[in-house]
C-alpha cells in the first residue's frame, strides 16, 4: 500500500512538474511572439517616421528654395540702399529658418540611429580655409576679428566627411558670434601623427571672448531642446539642438567633444577625430582655382530642361539659369520630361531632375531615360538629381550613380554653377 501512494505521488509530482514546464514554454513562446512583434512595431514606426521626415524635408525645403532664389535675383537689380538692408533681412531669416529645418532633421536622424557618414579624400588646410571665410562672412556685421591658426596644421589628405566636419565647425563659430560682442574668435587646427600607421589626429578649437558659460551650466549645453536662457527674455535665437548635435556626430566618429569657459571671458570648444591619411589623392575642387566669373565663362550656353513641378521653383531658377547665359526648358514631372525627349522639340545638353514628383517622379524618369527609351542620345546625358530630399543618399532603394551629381535644395547659384561645370567638364 505504501509502495502504491508513493508510486502515485511520483506520478502526481512528475504531472505537476510537467504542466509547470509546459506553462513555462507557452509563456517563452508568447514572450518571443511579444517581443517579435515589438519589434517588427518599432522597425514600422521607424520606417513611417523616416518616411514623414523625407516628406517634411521636401515640403519645408521647396519654399525655401523658392526665397533662396527669388532674393538672389532681388539682390542683382540694383536696389536701393535701404531695399538692399531689407534684402538682407529677409536673406538672414531665411538662413536661420534653413538652419533649424536642418538641426531638426539631424536631430532625428541621429535619434532614430539613420545616420550615415560619407568617407572621401579631404584637404584639411581647405577645411579650415571654408571654415574661416564663413565666420568672415556672419560676423561681418561686428567688430570681431577673425583669427586662423593653421601654423601647425600640416596639409596631409585625410578621409573622412569634410561636411559633418565643416557643419560643427560652423555650428561653433555661429554659437561664438552669437554671443560674442567684442573681442575675437580664434579658430586653430593642429595634425599630429597616431601610434596607427597612416591614421592621423586632428584636432580643432573655436575661441571667443564673448559671454562665457557658468559652471553650473556646462552640463546643460548638450541636452538637446535645451537652452541656458530659456525664458520669454531671452535675445539669441536658435533650436536648442545645435551643440548636442555637435558632440554626437564627433562621438559617432569615434572623436572626443570638450568645452571649457569662464563666465564674463569666453569659451573654447574644441574636438578631435582620428582619420585615415587618403591614399588616392584628393579631388579636382581641391585643386580648381578658378574664379566664379572664369567659370561661369568657362561653361558654354547650354539648353538645359528643368524638371520641376513647383511653379514658383521653376520662374526662380529659369531666371537664375538665364542670367548664366542659359536657355531653359521646363517640364512639370517625369512624363512630359520623358515626353519632350522623344518628341525631340528641342536638343537638350544638361537635365536638372527634381525627385518627387506627380504622374512619374524624378526617379523612375531617370532611371527610364537611362534604359535608352527616350531615344539613344539621352542615354548618357548629364542628369543633375536638384531635390529637397536631404537624405536621398540614405535611401538604399536609389541608386544615386544614374545621376551625374546631386544638389540638395536650397541650391546656391555657385554650387549650381560648379555643378555645370563638374559635368559638363566630364563629358
Amino acid at each position: 500500500m505504501i509502495i502504491v501512494a508513493a508510486a502515485l505521488l511520483l506520478l502526481a509530482l512528475f504531472w505537476y512538474k510537467q504542466n509547470v514546464l509546459v506553462h513555462a514554454l507557452k509563456q517563452s513562446k508568447q514572450a518571443e511572439r511579444t517581443a517579435e512583434t515589438n519589434a517588427l512595431r518599432i522597425a514600422a514606426l521607424s520606417t513611417t517616421k523616416s518616411k514623414f521626415m523625407a516628406t517634411m524635408s521636401h515640403e519645408i525645403r521647396t519654399p525655401i528654395n523658392g526665397m533662396f532664389g527669388a532674393l538672389s535675383l532681388l539682390s542683382k537689380q540694383n536696389p536701393t540702399p535701404i531695399q538692399k538692408k531689407y534684402l538682407d533681412i529677409a536673406m538672414y531669416c531665411s538662413e536661420n529658418l534653413l538652419n533649424t529645418v536642418n538641426d531638426v532633421l539631424d536631430f532625428s536622424k541621429l535619434d532614430s540611429g539613420q545616420f550615415e557618414f560619407t568617407h572621401q579624400p579631404f584637404s584639411p588646410h581647405h577645411l579650415m580655409q571654408q571654415v574661416e571665410q564663413y565666420a568672415v562672412l556672419i560676423s561681418k556685421d561686428s567688430d570681431l576679428r577673425i583669427i586662423l591658426d593653421i601654423n601647425q596644421l600640416v596639409d596631409v589628405p585625410l578621409l573622412g566627411d569634410e561636411l559633418r566636419l565643416q557643419q560643427v565647425l560652423n555650428n561653433l563659430i555661429n554659437n561664438s558670434v552669437k554671443f560674442t560682442s567684442f573681442g575675437s574668435i580664434t579658430i586653430a587646427a593642429k595634425i599630429q601623427a597616431t601610434f596607427v600607421p597612416n591614421h592621423y589626429q586632428l584636432e580643432v578649437s573655436v575661441t571667443d571672448t564673448g559671454i562665457g558659460i557658468a559652471p553650473k551650466d556646462l552640463d546643460k549645453l548638450f541636452t538637446p531642446f535645451i537652452q541656458i536662457n530659456d525664458t520669454l527674455e531671452r535675445t539669441k535665437e536658435g533650436s536648442g539642438l545645435g551643440l548636442s548635435i555637435c558632440k554626437e556626430l564627433i562621438k559617432l566618429m569615434d572623436g572626443k567633444f570638450s568645452v571649457e569657459s569662464t563666465e564674463g571671458k569666453g569659451s573654447c570648444f574644441s574636438f578631435f577625430v582620428v582619420l585615415p591619411q587618403a591614399m588616392e589623392g584628393l579631388p579636382n575642387k581641391y585643386v580648381d582655382n578658378e574664379s566664379d566669373t572664369e567659370l561661369a565663362l568657362s561653361v558654354p550656353a547650354l539648353q538645359i530642361l528643368l524638371v520641376e513641378d513647383n511653379e514658383i521653383n521653376q520662374e526662380v531658377m529659369k531666371a537664375q539659369l538665364s542670367q548664366m547665359g542659359h536657355d531653359v526648358c521646363i517640364a512639370n514631372n517625369g512624363q512630359c520630361a520623358f515626353d519632350m525627349l522623344t518628341t525631340d522639340q528641342v536638343p537638350i545638353d544638361v537635365i536638372l531632375m527634381d525627385i518627387q514628383m506627380p504622374v512619374l517622379n524624378g526617379y523612375d524618369a531617370t532611371v527610364t531615360i537611362r534604359s535608352g527609351k527616350a531615344g539613344e542620345r539621352y542615354k548618357e546625358i548629364p542628369i543633375i538629381a536638384l531635390s529637397a530630399h536631404a537624405n536621398l543618399h540614405e535611401q538604399p532603394e536609389y541608386d544615386l550613380a544614374l545621376f551625374s551629381a546631386y544638389l540638395v535644395k536650397p541650391a546656391k547659384e555657385t554650387d549650381l554653377q560648379h555643378t555645370l561645370h563638374e559635368v559638363m567638364q566630364s563629358q
